[in-house]
């Protein structure tokens, strides 16, 4: 590794990973349910409705939204690490709670697991983007996809071991043990926190003017240059915290409106474009025409799509680094679109159990995870300030709610076909609207990106970046050459004075 001397990878790669031990947390405890809604419905609470069992599933939805709006704000005030911990805090609890056979106290728990996963959302992507150095925010972001496509994965594969049937008088506490797996996952990232990732991220402790410690936390990542980097993020600082801090209604405001609409419309299409639907529903799209309970067969083609999922994420560290961000979500989107579009057309032109439609299901995971999937999470904490990225989250729990709950009730009036192709046709306008309006943000500070979405130039501010950022030293100390001097007079500066700033807002 070319900088191995410059950092130390090993310490960012592994504090990346334990923050997003939330989104396998996160991932299991939604695809979990993919399982056992049925098992709930005909045996543990055989007197619910369909509708209450769905609820228990889509129940943390409620309180992510809640947490996804307030945590960032929190995250900023207190930390990312504190917050993180307080969330895993409540998620023990809510685990707990979901293993009473009793309906009123398993919503309460789920309710409960919600604030971890709203929090989750908003707070681990401004964690790992915070701690690794700009170039390797794109391949350490790959933990991301990497941790929560094995908590569905996990998930699908316990989930056979869920009785299909049970003798009366018969019965299984498996429901209990596959819930409370979870358990561990939370226990031992604060674990992590509290024994070996003591500091917050540096951007976090210069917000709170702790220039020292910020210092300390660099070190831990860079073996040289701490000084230099400090003053980089005190310059970002400045320009993204004009007042030292951003209010909700600042994002309406003309320096932040536009990166805000963008992300609460990309949030909203990953779930429209069905992340939540997949993880809860695989079995009932899988099992579309499928009238024996005791056939396995959809849970082994929901096993094989979690395995695409998770094998998938390997390949982005080489796409994140061989391509823009933007051009990763276009071609990606466009991809997921055209792939619901056709698997709703087989499933509709021929027998609903035809095997064809569903084996192109199994590939769904591989277009989504290159773009929605993975791309939204990196894009939007390099972007907005808190407030903005938990605004954005809040949509797409919003709309992560609407699909889990109302989806039984959507494919049941018109069938799971035509829901997929309406599914694809919203992805394809999007990619319209991606292609306008987003700007890239691989390779450049948060400072530059708002400047560019309000269409101001800045320095090296070009639509298509290098394939490679990641230049070496001699490149980086070479002096400009004659062909870059006459455009030196249009270009603004990264960090703009005072009176500029004031002029923007």
């Amino acid at each position: 590794m070319r900088n191995h001397k410059k950092y130390n990878l090993l310490y960012a790669i592994f504090a990346a990973l334990n923050s997003n031990l939330g989104f396998f947390f996160f991932d299991y405890n939604l695809s979990i349910f993919n399982s056992l809604l049925v098992y709930l419905q005909n045996y543990i609470f055989p007197d619910a409705s369909s509708g209450i069992i769905t609820f228990i599933a889509s129940a943390p939805i409620i309180t992510a939204a809640i947490a996804a709006l307030f945590s960032g704000p929190l995250a900023k005030k207190i930390g990312r690490r504190k917050v993180m911990m307080i969330s895993d805090l409540l998620a023990i609890i809510g685990v707990v709670l979901t293993l009473f056979a009793s309906l009123p106290v398993m919503i309460i728990g789920r309710l409960l697991i919600g604030f971890n996963l709203g929090t989750t959302t908003v707070v681990v992507p401004l964690y790992f983007t915070e701690i690794p150095p700009p170039e390797y925010i794109g391949p350490f972001g790959v933990t991301l996809p990497l941790l929560a496509t094995l908590g569905v994965l996990v998930a699908f594969c316990l989930g056979l071991t869920v009785p299909t049937y049970l003798a009366p008088g018969e019965t299984s506490q498996i429901w209990r043990i596959l819930l409370s797996l979870s358990i561990l996952i939370a226990l031992w990232r604060t674990i992590n926190f509290l024994l070996f990732f003591k500091y917050d991220t540096p951007q976090h402790l210069l917000e709170k003017e702790k220039v020292e410690e910020a210092k300390t936390a660099l070190g831990k990542v860079y073996k040289t240059g701490v000084d230099e980097r400090i003053e980089d993020l005190i310059k970002d600082r400045d320009y993204v915290y004009t007042k030292g801090k951003v209010g909700f209604l600042e994002l309406f405001t003309k320096k932040y409106r536009k990166a805000v609409l963008l992300g609460i419309i990309l949030m909203s299409v990953q779930m429209i474009g069905g992340l939540n639907i997949v993880m809860v529903h695989a079995q009932t799209i899988f099992g579309a025409g499928i009238d024996d309970p005791d056939d396995r067969l959809p849970q082994y083609l929901a096993i094989a799509l979690a395995a695409v999922f998770h094998v998938s994420s390997y390949f982005l560290i080489w796409f994140l680094k061989k391509f823009n961000r933007k051009t990763l979500l276009l071609a990606g989107t466009i991809g997921l679109g055209t792939l619901e579009i056709v698997f709703g057309l087989v499933a509709r032109l021929t027998d609903p159990a035809n095997i064809a439609s569903k084996v192109i299901m199994v590939f769904w995971p591989i277009p989504f995870n290159l773009s929605l999937g993975s791309i939204p999470s990196i894009l939007l904490p390099e972007t907005l300030p808190e407030i903005g990225v938990s605004v954005s989250f809040l949509a797409n729990w919003i709309w992560g709610f609407l699909t889990v709950q109302f989806f039984p009730d959507i494919t049941g009036a018109i069938g799971v076909d035509m829901t997929f192709i309406i599914m694809g046709g919203i992805c394809l306008i999007a990619s319209l609207y991606f292609m306008i309006v987003v700007v890239e943000t691989k390779g450049r500070s948060k400072a530059e990106i708002l400047r560019l979405y309000n269409g101001i130039k800045v320095q090296d501010a070009k639509e298509n970046l290098p394939v490679e950022n990641d230049v070496n030293e001699a490149e980086r100390q070479a002096p400009e050459n004659e062909t870059a001097k006459p455009f030196e007079s249009q270009q603004t500066p990264i960090c703009p004075t005072k009176s500029e700033i004031e002029a923007e807002n």
